[in-house]
């Protein structure tokens, strides 16, 4: 792929672009005590924080579609807060899962080319994401495709919890250990009054700082699976980007771009244009 097919999500409005990191930091909360702990963070803020992140960019993406006539189905991947996700969502009869990363940079958009950037896949054992890029979790498709996007490492809200929210979501915690469960393991809107009650009238202070842009690059297949090779830690682009587990990588220009799935992007897209290259 080429740097002018890269898409630039920069327009969305405010209202919108705020609701879904309210929406992500909801999810983030309630799937807490099911969600293993992968970056070994202690601080239970951090931990929601960075579960909230992947949510926050799959919500912008799907606003992007909703607007620009892309009919993803994300019905189909929708699963409950304490189950294990069944992909992202659902187009032009494939699975798809977001694989998004925050980079490193002063403005607004990276300097750099963010075709040099990396395309990653964790493969740290033997049941990682890496193993299972094929496994389909869907009947009747035509496969899975894993389609790359990045932010800039902004910090782009900050929560308080009050002592009294984070004793009740820590003894959830401990009673789930970061387990799936198979049926609902509480009463969500319980759970809210409890909230709102421990935290004097407010589910949770909620101050949204940086709304960075989306930035959706190329996507993987069956074909272009065969590019990936080992990657271990390291830094990519003069420390834009580091890793720190092992992953499978190509470089995103070796990609072909998720915009040459839809041409009439070229003519008219809302909330979002095209990487200007000089």
């Amino acid at each position: 792929m080429n740097e002018n097919e890269i898409i630039i999500v920069n327009t969305i409005h405010r209202n919108e672009y705020d609701k879904v990191v309210t929406d992500a930091v909801e999810y983030a909360i309630l799937s807490f005590p099911f969600t293993v702990n992968r970056m070994n963070l202690i601080n239970i803020t951090d931990r929601i924080k960075n579960i909230a992140k992947g949510k926050i960019a799959e919500g912008l993406f799907f606003t992007f579609c909703k607007h620009n006539g892309i009919i993803a189905d994300y019905s189909r991947c929708n699963t409950p807060f304490y189950t294990i996700d069944k992909r992202d969502f659902i187009l032009d009869n494939y699975e798809w899962d977001i694989k998004n990363n925050f980079i490193i940079h002063n403005n607004k958009v990276l300097a750099d080319d963010y075709t040099n950037l990396p395309a990653l896949v964790p493969d740290r054992f033997n049941r990682d994401q890496w193993s299972k890029r094929n496994e389909m979790q869907h009947n009747g498709l035509s496969g899975v495709r894993l389609l790359f996007s990045f932010m800039k490492r902004d910090e782009i809200f900050k929560m308080v919890l009050t002592d009294e929210q984070d004793e009740l979501i820590r003894k959830i915690y401990s009673k789930y250990k970061g387990q799936t469960q198979n049926a609902a393991p509480f009463d969500t809107d319980e759970f809210w009054n409890a909230m709102i009650k421990k935290g004097g009238g407010n589910k949770y202070m909620l101050q949204i700082i940086n709304r960075p842009y989306l930035v959706i690059t190329g996507y993987a297949g069956r074909e272009e699976f065969k590019l990936f090779r080992k990657q271990k830690p390291g830094a990519f682009l003069n420390g834009a980007f580091r890793t720190r587990i092992i992953n499978r990588n190509t470089e995103i220009r070796t990609l072909p771009s998720f915009a040459t799935l839809y041409p009439h992007l070229k003519h008219k897209m809302y909330y979002a244009e095209f990487r200007k290259t000089h």
